[in-house]
């Protein structure tokens, strides 16, 4: 999965692989043997009284998705 976020990654490190403090579906998919991708903005605060995200990552993530969907769409 990582040479396949660096792909349509234009970022000039690699993707990283880490654990993250909170449950997502992601687990389900992997113990049904989907490959999968959890990725996003950098940021702090998710859901509390104060979010917020890095706008450089968002500019970041925009650019990612919308290779992705143009590779998936091609």
């Amino acid at each position: 999965m990582p040479s396949a976020a660096s792909r349509w990654s234009a970022a000039p490190s690699p993707a990283r692989t880490r654990a993250e403090p909170f449950w997502t579906d992601a687990s389900l998919l992997d113990r049904a043997g989907i490959p999968c991708l959890l990725f996003g903005v950098d940021g702090g605060g998710a859901h509390a009284d104060v979010e917020w995200v890095d706008l450089a990552s968002l500019d970041h993530l925009t650019d990612v998705l919308a290779r992705v969907i143009t590779d998936f769409c091609a």
